[in-house]
């Protein structure tokens, strides 16, 4: 589990499989993260050390934690991103609806957690 906690609660290593970023996983902490469509503050909300990192994304109220937990000899890495609104409410960074932009971004998640199983 702390081999994968590593490689969800550092800058480079989270950077590796999801997106650039300078994360420093302490509550409160406020850090950049480049998305496709541009640069998002985002604020560390909870950290629990190989258990739980949830932050923050934007000002349009999303959130995003990652937990991990085992399951007999293996490691369960869950990610849940809330916050979504109805969806013909447009998301203002890309002024698009936010059932198209959870679309992209459900799509975005399958890709980079393929990347980041491929590395285990």
């Amino acid at each position: 589990m702390a081999q994968v906690w590593n490689h969800i609660s550092t800058a480079r290593s989270l950077s590796e499989w999801f997106m650039p970023n300078d994360l420093i996983a302490q509550p409160g902490y406020v850090f950049n993260l480049q998305s496709p469509f541009g640069t998002s503050l985002c604020t560390v909300l909870n950290v629990q050390p190989e258990k739980e990192l949830s932050f923050s994304w934007d000002a349009d109220g999303w959130i995003v934690t990652f937990s991990l937990s085992s399951f007999n000899d293996l490691t369960v890495f869950t990610v849940t991103h809330a916050g979504w609104k109805n969806a013909d409410d447009i998301v203002p960074k890309t002024n698009q609806p936010q059932g198209r932009v959870r679309n992209f971004m459900s799509q975005g998640w399958y890709g980079m957690l393929q990347q980041l199983k491929e590395t285990f």
